[in-house]
């Protein structure tokens, strides 16, 4: 959470946005979870807690697994999917970009302007490269995770034998006694 943090307010304070959020995908993959958000209005933060992939225009990041700029404020349409509740919040534009690690999109990040802006070639590049690296980051963190749980697991399986064999060893010593 603090490194999604930390990279979320780095993002904002240089690119200019409003907010941002971090969105992973859960388990069952149909499903982004808000994980941590940046100055976003309550309601939204209500709203879109937890989408389905296809329910909300952050999906389409998600199902490409490519960068998606949605300009609200402008002439043509963004996309076929709607985009209410950012529309509501008075955001003028909307970016997400994946975040990927090992060719798996783990989930998005989002970057929401007040005014409509498009996001240059170069800028949705190193964005992408970002969401990259963030997803390594996050990748890494579960492997200590992970790492963590079987050390902890191979200890209890270790105590286990040990009682096991303790008991084993008095409960042969009492037979032998009697």
């Amino acid at each position: 959470e603090d490194l999604c943090r930390g990279f979320l307010r780095r993002l904002i304070g240089v690119t200019g946005a409003a907010s941002g959020a971090v969105r992973l995908v859960a388990r069952d993959g149909e499903t982004l979870h808000l994980f941590v958000e940046e100055s976003m209005p309550a309601s939204l933060v209500a709203r879109e807690h937890c989408l389905k992939r296809g329910e909300c225009a952050c999906g389409e990041a998600v199902n490409r697994g490519s960068a998606v700029v949605h300009v609200l404020g402008g002439k043509r349409l963004p996309i076929t999917v709607t985009l209410p509740h950012c529309r509501e919040a008075g955001y003028g534009a909307v970016a997400a970009f994946p975040i990927a690690a090992q060719h798996q999109v783990l989930g998005i990040f989002n970057l929401f302007f007040t005014e409509a802006r498009e996001v240059s070639a170069e800028e949705r590049h190193m964005l992408e490269s970002l969401g990259q690296h963030l997803g390594v980051a996050i990748e890494s963190l579960r492997l200590v995770s992970k790492e963590r749980e079987l050390a902890a697991s191979e200890e209890r399986s270790l105590i286990a034998q040990e009682l096991h064999d303790s008991i084993a060893q008095s409960l042969a010593f009492l037979n032998l006694q009697t």
